[in-house]
């Protein structure tokens, strides 16, 4: 599947090019200006009304052609005539677009409308457009002469992204990497990344910062039914209360569901929430469908999927996860690398713990016990995780 990748960087949109499919073969002589046909090592998988990119990205004098026709096994024509000369040996492949559409909208979810489309700037690193900060956009890649398109783009604001959104995470850490053009690491390699760097985090925020990772929901009860689903991205209660009558509310008690004797009395006083996988369990039974349960808990962040959307963690976790990512993205691949971001990644998650803490009343400084077990999770979690 054609990945459609772009972002926002000094007030341009920077759009990556197309990832190159089917025929591949070289000049094996050099063609003039003009030229309308040219000679290749091998012209299988050639077809006439495919785009034929001469050259690589970012080389000078690389351009597009239209191929017209084959003769032989090692000759290919080309409409127009080539802009360039190209020497021996110089790359042709088939690339599947020689345009990109640019869609524009005055807001994230409104109505987009074509606002440019443009000829792919091989010869560049990216094709680039200039933004408004206001606006919102979008991507598509174009066959132009066989009208046809690749997926969109997620979108993303003309005034680029802020810290605390993925677009953010993935272009600084693809920045660091050296890698802008996603060659070595791809976009949904960082996203994947960064999505476990977020999980990873907030367990550790769950843990020591309870507040930090709040939410509340309430849950209509029904009669007979003791059983309900755990809210999406469910960590731990925090308090449940339980009005059976749907007036008068208890505080629960949070139990293992084992506990008590098989003939144990539950009352409505005194009720008891057990959880079971993805449920949780209200005892006794109600038996009115007019109660309620209030629900206060732990939950995991949103999965981050499109550029704009944020880790949902307090300020200051942009850093970490940073760190995270690379870490990752250098393991098995070059250990002193992998070692060293290992390193700036305790570091930054050490200090961003301890921000937490400051005013916070429900930090719970771990034990020497429990810290040396978490991080022996963690290093499980990373190396079998991902």
């Amino acid at each position: 599947m054609q990945e459609v990748d772009i972002r926002v960087e000094l007030g341009k949109l920077i759009i990556k090019h197309p990832n190159l499919i089917g025929f591949k073969s070289h000049l094996m002589a050099s063609v003039a200006a003009a030229a309308t046909s040219s000679t290749v090592e091998n012209n299988d998988q050639a077809a006439t009304d495919d785009y034929i990119l001469f050259g690589g990205f970012g080389e000078e004098k690389s351009e597009i052609a239209l191929l017209t026709g084959t003769s032989g096994s090692t000759t290919i024509s080309h409409s127009g005539g080539l802009t360039f000369a190209h020497g021996v040996d110089t790359p042709v492949q088939e690339i599947p677009y020689n345009q990109v559409e640019i869609h524009t909208a005055s807001t994230q979810t409104g109505t987009y409308s074509l606002a440019a489309t443009l000829d792919l700037s091989v010869d560049e690193p990216f094709t680039e457009y200039v933004t408004a900060a206001a606006t919102w956009y979008k991507i598509r890649y174009k066959n132009e002469n066989g009208t046809t398109y690749s997926a969109y783009s997620p979108v993303v604001v003309g005034a680029g992204h802020d810290e605390s959104t993925l677009g953010w995470l993935v272009h600084e850490v693809a920045e660091e990497l050296s890698d802008l053009e996603h060659r070595e690491w791809s976009y949904n390699q960082l996203r994947s990344y960064a999505r476990r760097g977020v999980i990873v985090l907030a367990k550790e925020v769950a843990r020591q910062h309870g507040s930090a990772l709040a939410a509340y929901d309430t849950q209509s009860l029904t009669a007979s039914t003791p059983n309900y689903d755990l809210p999406a991205r469910f960590i731990s209660f925090r308090k449940v209360d339980v009005a059976f009558d749907g007036s008068t509310s208890y505080r629960a008690t949070v139990e293992r569901e084992d506990s008590g004797l098989p003939n144990t009395t539950y009352y409505t006083s005194d009720p008891r929430i057990t959880r079971r996988g993805t449920q949780y369990h209200i005892r006794p039974t109600p038996t009115s469908s007019a109660g309620t349960a209030y629900l206060w808990f732990q939950q995991y962040p949103a999965q981050m999927s499109d550029d704009d959307d944020t880790h949902g963690l307090p300020y200051g976790a942009h850093e970490v996860i940073k760190d995270f990512m690379l870490w990752r993205a250098w393991l098995n691949k070059d250990n002193n690398r992998a070692r060293n971001y290992k390193s700036d990644y305790y570091e930054s998650k050490e200090e961003f713990m301890l921000l937490l803490s400051e005013g916070d009343d429900d930090y719970r400084l771990p034990t020497m016990k429990s810290r040396s077990s978490d991080l022996e999770g963690l290093e499980y979690h990373v190396a079998t995780d991902f």
